[in-house]
């Protein structure tokens, strides 16, 4: 079976931390209905104003982290297979 879940629009307001580093990045955490972690879950991050899109996959413990983002608004989305 297939589950496929959608994370809502994410405005990541990537503001750099330093001035060395002009880039942002978006991490989290993937959890099922049970609060367990998904593993393995590939991450799709478009940013909205130019369709770019960076993914990932999650760990054993469900994290993602995306980095080397220019600053924008992204739209994060899920799925498991």
């Amino acid at each position: 079976m297939r589950f496929r879940r959608i994370v809502l629009l994410i405005a990541a307001a990537a503001l750099p931390l330093s001035a060395q580093n002009p880039y942002a990045r978006i991490t989290g955490r993937i959890t099922d209905s049970a609060n367990a972690f998904v593993a393995g879950a590939s991450v799709r991050v478009v940013q909205i104003e130019t369709n770019i899109v960076s993914t990932t996959v999650s760990n054993t413990e469900g994290v993602y982290d995306i980095r080397n983002l220019h600053a924008g608004t992204y739209r994060v989305e899920v799925e498991v297979q």
